[in-house]
């Protein structure tokens, strides 16, 4: 897959440009200059968040055969195909791949929920796309797209965390507040209800319906990284939405001074 023309220019793209922003950045006399490798990081994220989160919400929402596969067995959900949601699974590890590079790379951004995150998302796209497949391209559409939703504005979110100077000024102020509230209103319902609804009601049970039929048709060891991944993917999600509940209460999610959360990385 690493030879794959979208995983490649992806990857290739995203990591060329973080290393040009990077030093840029650093040379720059500006608020970013202090931080250029996250800030670099943050922007360049911005762009694949986008991009999944638009895929995701015309494939989970609007598209015909997604909608079929909904109403439909195991089978299709688990062994259905789609063209688009093959693109997106090819994103995802290009994107997968650049990310964890930068991981790497920023010292800022080397925490362990982050690498975890980062590796398990990886694995799984990849086992997605493993010989036989590709598979679980019906969740291909939800957990690769629709949920990117919530990082289009936590881009926002973790730059003003980790540069606070450029929310000192009325616009920038402003928009730290629009992104904050934004990206709390968008994670909850959709990474700490609806995510957790789709792995308990149709992608643990289709793969379960799948064991019990006998009708495993990807390697056995793609068969079990899925549950083990998709039960520890979930767990970031509820333990991220737990610390972001945590900031809501103790009032730091809007307000001048507000310290900001500490919340997930996806996409």
């Amino acid at each position: 897959m690493f030879d794959d023309p979208i995983v490649f220019k992806w990857a290739g793209a995203l990591f060329f440009t973080q290393i040009v922003l990077q030093v840029l950045l650093g040379l720059l006399d500006t608020p970013l200059k202090v931080k250029p490798g996250v800030a670099a990081h943050q922007i360049i994220a911005f762009v694949p968040f986008c991009y999944a989160a638009s895929m995701g919400w015309k494939l989970w929402m609007q598209d015909e055969g997604i909608a079929a596969f909904h109403t439909g067995t195991y089978v299709d959900r688990l062994y259905g195909t789609n063209d688009d949601t093959w693109i997106l699974t090819r994103f995802m590890i290009g994107f997968q791949v650049y990310d964890l590079l930068a991981t790497f790379l920023v010292k800022d951004l080397q925490k362990a929920e982050h690498l975890g995150h980062h590796f398990a998302t990886l694995c799984t796209a990849l086992g997605g796309a493993s010989m036989g497949g590709p598979f679980s391209q019906y969740y291909v559409a939800f957990f690769f797209g629709f949920t990117e939703i919530s990082s289009v504005p936590l881009a926002f979110v973790d730059l003003f965390r980790q540069v606070p100077s450029l929310a000192e000024a009325g616009l920038g102020s402003a928009l730290n507040e629009v992104a904050r509230t934004t990206f709390v209103l968008s994670f909850l319902p959709i990474r700490c209800i609806w995510f957790p609804i789709v792995m308990a009601t149709k992608f643990w049970p289709d793969m379960l319906a799948a064991y019990t039929a006998d009708d495993i048709r990807c390697p056995a060891l793609v068969y079990y990284w899925m549950f083990f991944s998709s039960s520890f993917l979930t767990f970031l999600q509820l333990f991220w939405g737990y610390k972001i509940i945590r900031v809501v209460m103790k009032g730091n999610v809007t307000g001048k001074g507000a310290k900001g959360t500490s919340a997930a990385k996806e996409a």
